[in-house]
């Protein structure tokens, strides 16, 4: 197993915001979990010193109200 350090960046100034670390079997993997926090900031998934994939900031009303996705079957 691969150690993975996810960052979630605060939305005004591109610092970051928290650091979740955790445990997966590949990058796949990780990046399932990665998912499973996906809120409205930008994430970041490394592992070690290499990165793994990043995901960009999403406009406020693609997130409800708790920070998660948005369900994609709700009409705007």
């Amino acid at each position: 197993m691969a150690h993975y350090r996810l960052y979630f960046f605060d939305g005004a100034g591109g610092h970051i915001g928290r650091v979740a670390e955790y445990e997966a079997h590949g990058d796949p993997a990780a990046i399932a979990v990665a998912e499973t926090a996906r809120g409205i900031a930008p994430m970041e998934l490394w592992c070690a010193d290499r990165p793994v994939r990043r995901w960009p900031a999403l406009p406020p009303r693609a997130a409800n109200r708790d920070g998660g996705p948005a369900d994609s079957s709700m009409s705007a």
